[in-house]
């Protein structure tokens, strides 16, 4: 006969835990073997992770905090991966493939090809999706939710400015690249108005 210590005891030994019926873990993060591999990090893949913009300037250790976190994916070609309107819950980041964001009216704003990050601004805005992303090729992404991604923020503050600031630092690159468009239709439709 088990005594009421032995019991606690044998579940804790098993991983049985009572919360785990008031709060059920998602079934991607219990059996998550993808990010199993990703912690196995060889020498290329090391160097990879380092190329990654939204990664530069951090240790491996640094980089292996967020990585811990994510979650990869594969995903094929035509894939929707984000519906206009839909909760930003979480970013990308592109390993391999491109992706495209298509406006509501169907017209290509930006294409996107490894080391970019998707999604950002919306785990930071709270804003809906404004646009559908679509994967253009077989792809590889590195998923990471919003919830997991502030919560390795919020441990380490030097960790988090240089996360940031990296992100900035991409948001930024997105927003003169969009300018460059921007001008170069301008001056198209300049042309055009004088003719």
């Amino acid at each position: 006969m088990y005594s009421r210590k032995n019991v606690m005891e044998q579940n804790r030994r098993s991983g049985i835990d009572r919360r785990k019926e008031q709060m059920p873990c998602p079934v991607e993060r219990r059996h998550n073997t993808d990010r199993r591999e990703l912690l196995n990090l060889s020498d290329r893949t090391r160097q990879r992770l380092l190329e990654i913009p939204v990664f530069d300037g951090m240790t491996i250790q640094e980089i292996i905090k967020i990585v811990a976190v994510c979650s990869k994916k594969e995903l094929p070609i035509n894939t929707k991966i984000y519906g206009i309107g839909e909760e930003s819950d979480e970013m990308l980041i592109l390993v391999k493939g491109k992706i495209s964001v298509v406006s509501r009216g169907g017209v290509e704003l930006q294409s996107y090809e490894p080391y970019d990050t998707i999604g950002e601004m919306g785990i930071f805005t709270g804003e809906p999706r404004s646009a559908t992303v679509n994967a253009d090729t077989d792809c590889t992404v590195l998923k990471i939710s919003k919830v997991e991604l502030f919560r390795v923020l919020s441990g380490d503050r030097e960790l988090k400015e240089r996360f940031l600031v990296n992100l900035i630092k991409v948001i930024s690159d997105k927003i003169r690249r969009q300018n460059d468009i921007v001008e170069e239709l301008t001056y198209h439709i300049r042309s055009l108005e004088i003719t």
